[in-house]
């Protein structure tokens, strides 16, 4: 009787473990994104959502009530108003999946402290106000720009989102971006980027761009826009520097150019023939 009684504790006890141990894998369009993090809100581990919609794979590290931690194509995030985004896109796409794995305390990220509730209300609020504006979002191939210079506006600090946005997107912003594009670049939803232009053309910061090639009659705006697209396509190979005068990129010394001296004479077959 003692050794049934021993073996059966065992046995409860492994299958208690495997459970505990068992990957919850689903689809994001059978069970919305906060009924998830209410199931995953009393639970340690990683949760990764994959096939969403122009952002890559995300990883979140959750514990009871918190969410600790979030990476996003294997780099790390740690602006909360950043991650919030990241939540809301894969929310608000059409497509996606999701794999819980549980893990130990020690196995999960430690570099944020968010509330759990808090995130579910964010992303519930965002989509029910990204619903509501709907049919007056703004079309998203649509050009925007800023109408005032960064120093004559001002945002209201509690509207986080808000402004973590227009610093990420200032760059683009001052040449003129469509949401499309930004969203893109942002790794965030484009709906979310179209609500945020909504927002802040009513504040009068952001207006349309009449022209759906704003660099055609601006050489400046063209070599500025070159310069930033050159850098995000080849982040090894070219750096960009902001600063109060403009933007300056550079080349690294992997590209190993070297352009004639303005004092030498022009070569017989012209300055851009010594090139080569």
């Amino acid at each position: 009787m003692l050794y049934y009684n021993t073996a059966h504790s065992v046995f409860q006890g492994v299958a208690q473990q495997q459970k505990l141990i068992m990957p919850v894998i689903g689809d994001t369009s059978e069970l919305p994104l906060p009924d998830l993090l209410g199931m995953l809100r009393f639970r340690t581990g990683i949760v990764l959502f994959n096939r969403v919609k122009r952002i890559p794979e995300i990883e979140m590290h959750v514990v009871p009530g918190y969410v600790r931690g979030m990476f996003c194509g294997g780099k790390s995030v740690t602006d909360e108003a950043a991650m919030l985004d990241k939540v809301v896109a894969v929310a608000a796409s059409s497509t996606g999946q999701f794999a819980f794995h549980p893990r130990r305390p020690d196995q999960v990220q430690n570099s944020v402290k968010m509330s759990m509730d808090g995130v579910i209300l964010s992303v519930v609020t965002m989509i029910d106000e990204i619903l509501y504006y709907k049919d007056q979002l703004p079309r998203m191939e649509q050009l925007y720009s800023f109408v005032q210079q960064e120093s004559e506006f001002e945002l209201e600090e509690e509207d986080h989102s808000l402004l973590n946005f227009v610093k990420s997107a200032r760059d683009f912003l001052e040449i003129g971006s469509s949401a499309e594009d930004i969203a893109a670049v942002l790794q965030i939803g484009v709906a979310q980027v179209q609500f945020y232009l909504l927002k802040l053309r009513s504040m009068g910061i952001v207006s349309p761009m009449r022209s759906l090639d704003p660099f055609l009659h601006d050489p400046a705006l063209c070599l500025k826009s070159s310069d930033i697209k050159l850098s995000q396509m080849h982040p090894t190979m070219v750096s960009l520097s902001r600063s109060r005068g403009g933007y300056r990129s550079s080349f690294s010394e992997m590209w190993n150019i070297h352009l004639p001296d303005a004092e030498q004479p022009m070569p017989s077959a012209g300055r851009i023939a010594a090139l080569w």
